[in-house]
């Protein structure tokens, strides 16, 4: 009986063997799609290969560069006339996509699910990094786009970040943001909803360059 493995198992098993070509993941949003990113960037460098982002559809044979090293080519897309076509070459490709697509070719390939993003992070930072701060895997779930900043901060200077009292407070208060682009979505009041999307991208840029 195969093995049952979590995402990012699938991910480093999908670097590791050559049979199959494709795996598919339901990125949810560009948050949580940069998390798998860095994933996919992590185990590229574990396994010595190259990540082509080129989007070219070219029907090809050859995942092998002149230089011997592995070659991945990464796809985002939606489009089912676009998405029939890249998984009809024969490249090695990993392929970026919403949940309706995702649940289409699911079935067709190897697949990562987004919604499970929560644990995931937990089990890259807990298992991969061998981080068991809970303060830190807590603003990473809720912040996925600046797991790499946070966890490369933390891994250069774990005393100092230890210490630190502000990722608390930047937690609450994107939580606080988000819930009230949710009431504002539900209201219908789309400037305010728009008003709050700003102030969330503006406190994360600011919560980055003051660490």
């Amino acid at each position: 009986m195969e093995k049952s493995r979590n995402n990012i198992e699938k991910i480093d098993f999908f670097f590791q063997q050559k049979e199959n070509k494709a795996l598919i993941v339901n990125q949810v949003n560009e948050e949580i799609g940069s998390f798998y990113l860095l994933l996919v960037r992590y185990f590229a460098k574990l396994n010595n290969t190259k990540l082509n982002f080129n989007q070219k559809m070219d029907v090809g044979n050859d995942s092998i560069s002149l230089f011997g090293d592995e070659e991945l080519d990464i796809f985002a897309s939606t489009s089912k006339t676009s998405l029939d076509k890249i998984i009809g070459n024969n490249k090695k490709k990993i392929i970026f996509t919403d949940y309706k697509a995702f649940k289409k070719y699911q079935r067709l390939m190897g697949c990562i699910n987004g919604y499970n993003y929560i644990s995931d992070i937990k089990y890259y930072l807990e298992k991969i990094l061998n981080i068991r701060e809970s303060e830190l895997i807590s603003f990473c779930q809720s912040t996925p786009s600046l797991t790499y900043s946070e966890t490369s901060k933390f891994l250069i200077n774990k005393e100092n970040y230890s210490k630190e009292t502000g990722i608390f407070e930047t937690t609450n208060f994107i939580v606080k943001i988000r819930k009230a682009i949710f009431d504002s979505k539900s209201s219908g009041d789309i400037r305010k909803s728009f008003l709050n999307l700003k102030e969330e991208v503006k406190y994360k840029k600011f919560n980055f360059l003051a660490y």
